[in-house]
């Protein structure tokens, strides 16, 4: 019976001194995760701000282009019946000079 209340009493100074290594190690763990906690904080209000900007950046090109469309459909509507006005007046001072030669030639 000595031997086993030797052996307990063995067993118990073992775990004893096993727990009082452990200590250390469960705090460095600790530390440890709060940092790591700590740093995902970081990381997730980073990307967060990295998210905003894109698209901040995103809807400034989108404003960008829809004001490029507007300006050009702008620019069309108003140039493109001068373009067929001039277009016009050059099929008919075309026609003019035909018909104008050729009323010159019939005549002679």
């Amino acid at each position: 019976m000595f031997r086993i209340v030797k052996s307990v009493h063995s067993i118990s100074l073992d775990i004893h001194a096993l727990s009082f290594r452990l200590n250390p190690l469960l705090e460095s763990i600790l530390i440890a995760s709060e940092k790591l906690n700590h740093i995902t904080y970081e990381v997730e209000s980073n990307l967060q701000m990295t998210r905003k900007i894109a698209n901040s950046i995103r809807n400034r090109i989108d404003l960008i282009f829809n004001v490029e469309d507007k300006i050009l459909n702008g620019i069309e509507n108003a140039v493109m019946p001068i373009f067929k006005n001039i277009n016009a007046i050059g099929v008919g001072t075309a026609s003019f000079w035909r018909n104008y030669k050729a009323k010159k030639i019939s005549n002679k």
